[in-house]
């Protein structure tokens, strides 16, 4: 299995991505229902970032069917190398969603901002972010200090796409962070 020294900016947002600002509300008006948090990659907001004004003036000219060489250049934009195969299924993926839902998508996640309901969250909550990420990396201190119960985990030499680039280290940090959790709070 190769890895490609070209597939290196960010994985472009599928809609799957706006489940992020659902599951924040969901913890912060319902405490009681949520026993943990685990947050990865996540923004305060992204309406402040050069990075994703960037995107957007790619994403809002786009249009059906996407050019594959465009998808590609997006999914080779991680600072890490990852499989070609695994490269190949992600640009596969990707050219399924519309331009259309790619600009809706953007541009809800845009609008969003989470910083006002994060002061709500009382569940333990584990951030997990990447040192190399160009689009939250600088929110991930804002976070821990709004959610009471939070911890940071910033992982080195990896981008936005951290969860790509380190799954392993990913599953350990969330089983752990979990089990710790579950045995703190008795649940």
């Amino acid at each position: 299995m190769g890895l490609s020294p070209c597939r290196a900016g960010f994985i472009f947002p599928t809609p799957r991505r706006a489940t992020r600002q659902a599951s924040q509300s969901l913890v912060s008006s319902h405490p009681v229902r949520v026993l943990a948090l685990v947050l990865i990659s996540t923004p305060a907001s992204l309406a402040d970032k050069p990075a994703v004004a960037a995107m957007w003036d790619e994403v809002s000219n786009l249009e059906d069917p996407l050019n594959p060489a465009f998808v590609d250049q997006f999914v080779c934009s991680f600072p890490e190398a990852l499989p070609d195969e695994f490269l190949d299924l992600l640009v596969s993926e990707s050219l399924k969603v519309p331009a259309s839902d790619r600009k809706e998508t953007l541009r809800g996640l845009t609008a969003a901002d989470s910083s006002v309901i994060m002061n709500r969250i009382t569940a333990p909550t584990l951030l997990i972010s990447a040192d190399e990420d160009a689009f939250v990396s600088e929110d991930q201190e804002i976070i821990r200090r709004a959610v009471p119960d939070a911890r940071l985990q910033i992982y080195k030499g990896a981008g936005h796409a951290v969860h790509l680039a380190r799954p392993d280290r990913i599953v350990d940090d969330v089983v752990d962070f979990v089990a710790k959790t579950v045995t703190t709070t008795g649940s």
